[in-house]
């Protein structure tokens, strides 16, 4: 019987956790570089220092805090049919596509709770 362990693992290789990770430090590379800080040498000997492993150990426990053994082996055998493939191929779509649409929605209500926050105006 895998561990816990072994099926976090599993589970955040099927969800390409590692592609999201070096996705992340693509974007952090790509908002150095939009503040003019131009290096190629630098960031290639920064992408190696990267270690996703780090990243995947930390997020380990997580999963193991809220996701039983069994909980875990049904979330992997659902990624493993064609629907969980499909999901996994969309999900970046989904995210990038979503995002935009989010913090819109984000604006909107805050500047809605600013307005009704807003102090009466005083005269004179």
């Amino acid at each position: 019987m895998k561990t816990q362990e072994t099926l976090t693992r599993e589970l955040l290789a099927l969800t390409d956790i590692n592609k999201m990770a070096n996705n992340l430090i693509d974007h952090v590379v790509g908002v150095h570089k939009q503040h003019g800080i131009e290096s190629a040498d630098f960031y290639a000997e920064f992408r190696k220092e990267m270690n996703t492993d780090e990243l995947l150990d930390q997020l380990v426990p997580i999963y193991a805090k809220y996701f039983s053994s069994e909980e875990l082996s049904g979330l992997i055998a659902f990624y493993k049919t064609p629907l969980g493939k499909k999901y996994l191929d969309l999900a970046p779509t989904l995210s990038k596509e979503a995002i935009p649409i989010g913090a819109k929605w984000s604006e909107k209500i805050s500047n809605k709770m600013l307005e009704k926050l807003e102090l009466p105006k005083q005269n004179g």
